[in-house]
């Protein structure tokens, strides 16, 4: 997973690196809202011998993806609106609108780190465990 970003001092009035910063947490997003549907379709998909265990896990995945995902649009528009404020940065008094930006961007960025962390851990969970339960092509 991509790095997202580094301490914030060295940010410091330049708002074509907090851009590019904000472009990669936009683009993080836009492919973990692919990855999610993806997993949704995949623990919905007749690939898995089908118990009563296996079944009120993929309820409890299908919940856990759903939530992400809702969680995953909201962040990438509040990403989309800060890169829309850092791209009017110019217009607006620098040293007060500075140190809100900056503010923000924390703020933004734990937000989206969280995520980050969830979305990864219950994807390494979807897959240990469907792992095995896996329906084999009977050999020949």
């Amino acid at each position: 997973m991509t790095t997202l970003s580094s301490p914030y001092f060295h940010f410091k009035k330049n708002r074509k690196q907090l851009m590019v910063l904000v472009s990669v947490w936009q683009e993080t997003l836009r492919e973990s809202e692919k990855e999610l549907s993806f997993l949704e379709t995949y623990i919905a998909s007749p690939i898995f011998y089908i118990t009563p265990e296996l079944l009120s896990e993929f309820v409890r995945f299908k919940a856990h993806l759903k939530k992400l995902l809702e969680e995953a649009r909201l962040l990438l528009a509040l990403a989309n609106k800060h890169f829309s404020v850092i791209n009017e940065w110019d217009e607006i008094d620098e040293l007060t609108f500075e140190d809100f930006i900056l503010n923000e961007h924390g703020k933004i960025e734990t937000k989206i780190l969280d995520f980050i962390k969830n979305y990864n851990s219950i994807k390494l969970e979807i897959f240990n465990y469907t792992g095995n339960k896996l329906i084999q092509k009977p050999e020949n």
